[in-house]
C-alpha cells in the first residue's frame, strides 16, 4: 500500500515517517515502544473521547479513520470557537489541537481551556506545521502533555494517543510536561552555544 498523501494545509502524512508525539522523544518517556502496535491498551482506551480541532477537514478526516477503528470516539471542530463551545458541552478525554486556524488560534484556545479550572485537567496535544523548538516550548509551558508534528503518520496516532492517556492516568501528567521543558530548554542552550562558534569559524 502507498504512503496516504492527504493535500491541503495538512501537507503530506506518509507512512514511512516516524511520529515524535512530545516533540522530544514520547517512546522513551512513556517507558513503551509506540511501534509495538494496538494491542489491549488501545482496548482499554475504549469509547474515551478525542476532540480534533483543525480547520483543515482532510486532517479530522485523517485523525478519525484512525482513531475509531482503536475504539475512541472522535468529535471535531473547525475552528476555535466551536472546539471552547464542545469541551464545555461535551468534555472530550483528550484534545488534539491546531495551532494556526483563522479567527482564535490554538493558542488562545489552550491558554482559555487551561487558565479554567472547568477544563484545565483536558489533556492539550498540540498538531501543528510550526515545528521549531521554541514553539514546542511554549506549547508545555501553557500546559500541553504533547506536540505532534505535521506531517505525522496516521498509523502511529492511536498508539500514541492511548500511550499518553495510560501515562496521565498513572498520574506522570505533571513530570511529563516539566521533562519535555527541561530537554527542550537544554536542546535550545545547545543550538545558542554553537552559534558563536559556527561564526568564529567562517
Amino acid at each position: 500500500m502507498p504512503p496516504l498523501v492527504v493535500r491541503g494545509s495538512a501537507a503530506r502524512y506518509r507512512g514511512d515517517r516516524a511520529l515524535d508525539c512530545l516533540g522530544c522523544g514520547f517512546a522513551r518517556i512513556a517507558g513503551k515502544n509506540i511501534r509495538s502496535g494496538f494491542g489491549s491498551d488501545v482496548g482499554s482506551g475504549s469509547k474515551r473521547t478525542v476532540l480534533v480541532v483543525d480547520d483543515d477537514a482532510s486532517v479530522r478526516l485523517l485523525c478519525r479513520i484512525h482513531l475509531e477503528p482503536a475504539g475512541f470516539r472522535v468529535v471535531e471542530a473547525s475552528d476555535g470557537d466551536e472546539a471552547l463551545e464542545l469541551v464545555r458541552s461535551d468534555p472530550p478525554d483528550l484534545i488534539l489541537l491546531d495551532i494556526l486556524m483563522p479567527g482564535v488560534s490554538g493558542w488562545q484556545v489552550a491558554a482559555d481551556l487551561l487558565n479554567d479550572r472547568s477544563t484545565d485537567q483536558i489533556p492539550l496535544v498540540f498538531v501543528s506545521a510550526l515545528t521549531q523548538r521554541r514553539e514546542r516550548l511554549r506549547a508545555f509551558r501553557l500546559g500541553a502533555v504533547g506536540y505532534l508534528p505535521k506531517p505525522f503518520d496516521p498509523n502511529e496516532l492511536a498508539p500514541t494517543v492511548t500511550a499518553l492517556l495510560d501515562q496521565i492516568d498513572r498520574g506522570d501528567r505533571s513530570a511529563l510536561v516539566a521533562d519535555n521543558i527541561e530537554k527542550l530548554q537544554a536542546e535550545l542552550g545547545r543550538t545558542a552555544k554553537l552559534r558563536p562558534a559556527e561564526g568564529q569559524s567562517r
